[in-house]
């Protein structure tokens, strides 16, 4: 059916077209459909001071500077709206689709690389990357680019693929220092194949280290910095969690509520694809695979830049330091290579004759990345400009404003339109019900509303707690107010002492 629908240049112009406006739909099309969360309301307040503060504060921060002062140059023209602080994030991802669809279809052939277009434009990870105020998605787009760029210098020897690649590597570096993965990958490949590519083993060389060389001074820098940061035990993450965390996110799971839902079709999938790739061995082993039409398949190489990001992680979480592991986001730098590896595992069935299963397993891919979208655009998110909103709409003169665990998230309130607020805040996660405690025993309101707000966990905390443990003190108002991963609920205090 495929075959013959995409015969037809114009019909295959069609569907590239149709694909390309609604990847272009997801990307652009839900930028205010979310609230600013925590690490957005950070970069908010990062761009906000001067570029020499930025640079200073960043790099104590377990981050390098170059995408803050980009946005914040960018901010000065465009404003700070949800949708002009995320729209720069947004052309990254868009952007870094387009490469992974060319680099599919210079591998695939036009028709497996609109499959390669549908898994990377509709994967919620890249779509997650891509409506956040951060430097997710251009890391994303410039490791897709290395890629690109070496595989076609590798192939070519043209020398404009070397300088590619090293800009591609001076910009990622720039925005995010785990973009040596990418380097890494590729340095390890053209190493162990130094035989085949001998003639062009300098510019490789260059092409990666270029950006290395560039960025000593910014690299220096930083790691002197992370002894200032503080230590942060992980608590026994393994690589075994690194590649299942890796492999789930390949399709686009980030772990929201659908998690449950999308389980067993995560493992069918995985499965689905390790099957396909044994069975690939035992064919080529017998001589019965075929050849794509390529000089060189490098299928070497798609798996060392997949497999380094999680080892590299592990290894880096061995280190103690702090921001190293744990987000899941880090991962963005598998995600191009990783859609090439299911597309790989389709063409390989088609080869065999075996087109049905493998318009199956294709479509198969492609249903639980938009399903892993689908989901990922119910979610409220932080919900914290609704809950401001909430309270602007409700409190009064004398009323009292407390969260918890807030750090940045208090921006939010006056962000949103609700300066002034909150009156009273309690940092750390560990301590924050007792400290709250104390300033409402000393400092709430004797005749307006209590306000509690909670982030996060909010089912365990003082927003319905304290009800039960001091009755006599906290009576509700009114019902827990729920948006996304933030509450707020209304107190009359009856007494104080």
């Amino acid at each position: 059916m495929w075959d013959s629908l995409l015969a037809d240049r114009r019909r295959f112009a069609a569907v590239a077209g149709l694909l390309l406006l609604l990847i272009a739909g997801f990307q652009f099309g839900f930028l205010s459909h979310r609230s600013l969360w925590n690490d957005e309301f950070i970069t908010l307040r990062v761009i906000g001071q001067t570029p020499r503060e930025v640079i200073a504060e960043r790099l104590a921060s377990n981050h390098v500077p170059g995408y803050f002062l980009g946005l914040q140059a960018w901010s000065h023209l465009a404003g700070t709206s949800e949708t002009a602080l995320r729209f720069p994030s947004a052309v990254f991802a868009f952007l870094g689709i387009l490469v992974v669809w060319r680099l599919g279809a210079y591998l695939f052939g036009e028709r497996l690389g609109l499959l390669v277009l549908a898994l990377a434009g509709f994967n919620q990870f890249v779509l997650q990357m891509g409506t956040n105020v951060r430097m997710y998605s251009g890391l994303y787009f410039t490791v897709a680019c290395s890629l690109s760029a070496l595989i076609r210098y590798l192939d070519t020897g043209k020398k404009r693929y070397a300088v590619y690649l090293a800009l591609a590597g001076i910009l990622g570096i720039a925005l995010h220092l785990l973009h040596v993965f990418a380097i890494g990958a590729g340095a390890i490949y053209v190493a162990a194949r130094w035989k085949t590519f001998r003639d062009r083993l300098i510019g490789a060389a260059a092409g990666l280290i270029a950006p290395l060389i560039i960025w000593t001074p910014l690299i220096v820098g930083w790691e002197k910095e992370q002894t200032k940061v503080g230590i942060m035990e992980w608590g026994g993450f393994k690589l075994y969690a690194a590649l299942r965390q890796a492999a789930k996110l390949s399709l686009g799971d980030y772990g929201y509520a659908h998690t449950d839902v999308l389980d067993t079709a995560f493992v069918i999938a995985a499965l689905s694809f390790i099957a396909i790739w044994i069975a690939r061995i035992v064919w080529k082993r017998k001589g019965r695979l075929a050849p794509i039409d390529r000089p060189t398949t490098h299928f070497p190489l798609l798996w060392i830049w997949f497999l380094v990001p999680p080892i590299g992680i592990t290894l880096a979480s061995m280190t103690n330091k702090q921001d190293l592991i744990g987000p899941e986001r880090y991962f963005i730098s598998i995600a191009p290579a990783a859609v090439l590896l299911f597309t790989e595992a389709v063409r390989v069935l088609a080869a065999q004759n075996h087109r049905r299963l493998a318009t199956a397993v294709g479509t198969w891919f492609v249903l639980i990345t938009l399903a892993a979208t689908f989901f990922y655009l119910r979610d409220p998110g932080s919900g914290l400009r609704e809950v401001v909103q909430h309270l602007a709409e409700h409190i009064e003169d004398g009323d009292v404003v407390v969260t918890s665990r807030t750090r940045a998230r208090s921006r939010a309130f006056e962000y949103y339109g609700l300066p002034g607020r909150p009156d009273a805040e309690a940092y750390e996660a560990r301590d924050s019900d007792e400290a709250m405690d104390q300033w409402l025993r000393a400092n709430a309101p004797k005749d307006g509303t209590l306000w509690i707000v909670y982030y996060g966990d909010w089912e365990d905390s003082r927003a319905t707690e304290v009800p039960e443990e001091t009755p006599d003190v906290y009576v509700p108002l009114d019902d827990l107010y729920i948006y996304g991963s933030t509450a707020v609920r209304p107190f009359r205090v009856q007494s104080t002492n």
